[in-house]
């Protein structure tokens, strides 16, 4: 039987090509409307599929083209409807997709790269999903389907994720401001790619404001019930941002909503069928390195050893 990858992430890539490496079939379901896309990542660290860094976008190209020339990698966007997976006693699983189809697989290695989470203070995503199409707020600066082109965006988040997200929008918005609840001197402690995007990134992009030590107060609307403004305070006291679009991106989160009921993926994980990797294993989103070697380290997991370690690990 396969072996599957639920999402795209460099932790999944490093997986699945370990895992083909090692003479197994493997299906990698993207699944990024749910578990977060590569397209998202400003820039990707070198790794055993690339020889510089890249952006998000890029990395994807390559290193699906990649996963596709070992001829035991399948690429699949089908959407699972993963409330209905089964657990059998053979550790094996079943997954069902809306479309229909059914995986039956010898395991699933569960590899989000991530999506935002709404920051405390805020309505909930329900409730934002509401000013969706129209009013005022988008879940992703490069998948998201409506233009940005030369609008106010204003970012809401807590670390390295907003100041990508302000990387990405920069390049079609007119002006991004980005309000963080963090501190600069902390969020220079999470991991290299904070320290690269806050000291030479945002730096290098004039259309773009970073505000630190922010506390979210409410939105304003305006008469058609659009968001037109975004009220918060920090150091300089109170102050309200002009708004067209709101990006609420905070986290970002693995989203094990993705299995509905969380407690039916964590049984998943007890019976050894679902393996954790990346994000979804704790890794600080942004650090590419480290999320390539834990994809080798749950493919040795899987495999039962080491040895595919010394060939393929970053």
């Amino acid at each position: 039987m396969e072996y599957l990858v639920i999402g795209e992430s460099v932790s999944g890539v490093a997986a699945a090509h370990a895992l083909a490496a090692a003479g197994l079939s493997v299906v990698l379901l993207t699944t990024a409307g749910v578990t977060g896309s590569l397209r998202d990542a400003h820039s990707v660290a070198p790794t055993p599929l690339t020889d510089s860094p890249m952006p998000g976008a890029a990395f994807r190209d390559v290193s699906f083209a990649a996963l596709v020339r070992t001829g035991r990698v399948r690429i699949d966007e089908e959407l699972l409807d993963a409330e209905q997976l089964e657990i059998h006693v053979d550790k094996s699983l079943t997954l069902r997709s809306f479309q229909g189809r059914e995986f039956i697989v010898s395991g699933a290695v569960f590899a989000p790269h991530g999506y935002p989470t709404v920051p405390i203070g805020l309505p909930s995503r329900a409730e934002l999903s509401e000013y969706s199409w129209g009013g005022g707020v988008i879940f992703s600066a490069t998948a998201d389907p409506r233009d940005i082109n030369s609008r106010h965006l204003v970012i809401l988040g807590s670390g390295a994720y907003a100041l990508e997200q302000a990387a990405n929008a920069a390049r079609k918005a007119g002006q991004v401001n980005v309000l963080l609840s963090c501190y600069r001197s902390s969020l220079e402690k999470t991991s290299p790619a904070a320290r690269q995007l806050i000291g030479q990134v945002v730096p290098a992009l004039p259309n773009v404001n970073v505000h630190f030590g922010c506390r979210y107060l409410r939105l304003h609307q305006d008469e058609a019930g659009r968001i037109d403004g975004v009220l918060f305070e920090n150091s300089g006291g109170p102050r309200e941002l002009r708004c067209e679009l709101l990006f609420p991106a905070d986290g970002p989160s693995p989203m094990w909503e993705f299995f509905g009921d969380v407690s039916q993926a964590k049984r998943a994980i007890e019976s050894g069928g679902l393996y954790p990797v990346g994000l979804a294993a704790g890794v600080e989103y942004g650090d590419y390195p480290r999320m390539w070697r834990d994809g080798i380290r749950i493919a040795n997991e899987i495999l039962g050893d080491g040895t595919i370690t010394a060939e393929l690990d970053a």
